[in-house]
């Protein structure tokens, strides 16, 4: 199985040096007969060991995810079985950053060149399906025959259109738990989380100082979506949303106002001045900083980075008033553009995926809900009592689909996160007037 991914010709042009699997072959297989083609001809054949791996179907898949040790394992690790029950596919994983993602699968999109299986969060899917840029799934995986062993139903129905399911509920990342360095903490004297905000920033700035930050934050404009990914959990905490269900924006509301405020001010006393926010994770990693706002899979990302982390990290809820979390509903879709046999290689590749073996090693890796109810063992859960925290923030968990703006989802965060730097930029700057301002240009889209 090919791990190192190589480029599509055009797309490099365009998108920079981002790994792409290379387009296959397409064979002379009518699209009406593929399905039944591949899996009586070439699979034989391959069996036989007749096919080169150079004529191999390429079942392609884009995440961010190769990029993390722990789910680019698990995933290669099912791909393996994949390749092995289905001898006439060749899988490759393509890694796109988090950050970069949906402007750069825009353009794949545009150009034709896509990969066959593409990660997508809730945000980006409506405007993907307007734009006939997914397709449906229901033909290659079986999704609402499992409907009672879904483990968030309700994420995967938000995925359906005219009765078609256009995405595949992979996981659902709520980016609300607090996660600590109990070492750090208890060098200093603390043995318990404080439950309130205000005792939450104390001890965040107490535990700031020599070459040590108490708390990690995204802060400079390197990154828009690690600025709405960190700043909205604390946003939503004090009770601001984004838009009403009307649609009408809500950013200059006294309570959003107040958790930029709130954010600002962790942002800019207990975490390293304008740097990279994936530079602060480093520090975390090696032990140089106390505490964050993240998702599960950051625990096993730090404890695979720092093997001298391991059981030294825990996880509590935010001291906030509310458990309304930014969460990621997390969707694989298939890629329109991809030819019948790969649509029908990718789905026997999702269907190896949903099994529970695959499951638990995926849940294992991201430590919150994943696809099917059969990810979350008892015996896991009383190893690492946490992840009940994560399900009850996914229960809790705000999408980041914009009300009555669904298409433009994107382009609005990126706006508020602007907004939200210019803020974290000037510690003394009226965010009151600048979130005035953002409403205003929000009201221009």
């Amino acid at each position: 199985m090919k791990k190192v991914t190589c480029l599509f010709l055009a797309l490099a042009m365009i998108l920079g040096a981002i790994g792409c699997a290379t387009t296959p072959t397409e064979t002379a297989t009518p699209v009406t007969e593929t399905a039944g083609a591949v899996d009586e001809t070439t699979d034989a054949a391959a069996t036989a060991g007749t096919i080169p791996d150079d004529q191999k179907i390429v079942v392609s898949f884009a995440s961010q995810w190769f990029s993390e040790e722990g789910r680019a394992d698990f995933i290669y690790k099912a791909a393996e079985t994949f390749e092995k029950e289905n001898p006439q596919y060749k899988f490759e994983g393509i890694t796109i950053s988090y950050g970069d993602f949906n402007d750069k699968m825009k353009v794949a999109f545009a150009s034709g060149e896509t990969p066959t299986i593409v990660y997508c969060i809730g945000d980006w899917l409506e405007s993907w399906y307007e734009q006939g840029w997914i397709a449906p799934m229901d033909d290659y995986v079986d999704i609402n025959g499992r409907k009672d062993d879904f483990a968030v139903w309700s994420a995967q129905e938000a995925a359906q259109r005219d009765g078609k399911n256009y995405g595949l509920n992979i996981e659902t990342c709520p980016y609300g738990g607090l996660i600590y360095n109990k070492a750090i903490l208890e060098a200093e004297g603390i043995t318990e989380i404080p439950t309130t905000p205000e005792e939450f920033l104390a001890l965040a700035k107490k535990l700031t100082h020599d070459d040590q930050y108490g708390f990690i934050a995204a802060n400079s404009s390197d990154n828009l979506s690690h600025i709405m990914q960190e700043s909205l959990p604390w946003i939503m905490g004090f009770g601001g949303i984004i838009a009403d269900k009307d649609g009408n924006f809500m950013v200059n509301s006294p309570e959003f106002v107040k958790g930029v405020e709130y954010y600002r001010e962790l942002a800019t006393t207990c975490a390293p001045k304008s740097m990279v926010y994936n530079t602060q994770r480093q520090l975390f990693f090696e032990g140089k900083a106390a505490m964050c706002a993240d998702g599960g899979y950051f625990v096993t990302w730090a404890e695979s980075t720092n093997p001298d982390l391991t059981g030294k990290l825990d996880v509590a809820y935010l001291p906030l008033p509310t458990k309304a979390n930014n969460t990621d509903i997390v969707y694989v879709c298939l890629s329109s553009a991809a030819t019948e046999e790969q649509k029908v290689g990718a789905g026997k590749f999702l269907e190896v995926l949903m099994r529970d073996e695959f499951q638990q090693n995926w849940l294992s890796g991201c430590n919150y809900p994943v696809m099917m109810k059969s990810g979350i063992t008892d015996e896991y859960r009383a190893n690492n009592p946490w992840v009940g925290i994560y399900e009850d923030l996914a229960a809790n968990g705000i999408s980041g689909e914009v009300s009555g703006h669904e298409t433009s989802s994107d382009e609005i965060r990126k706006i508020i996160a602007e907004y939200i730097v210019m803020a974290i930029e000037d510690p003394t700057s009226d965010v009151q007037k600048l979130m005035d301002e953002c409403k205003q240009k929000l009201e221009e889209i």
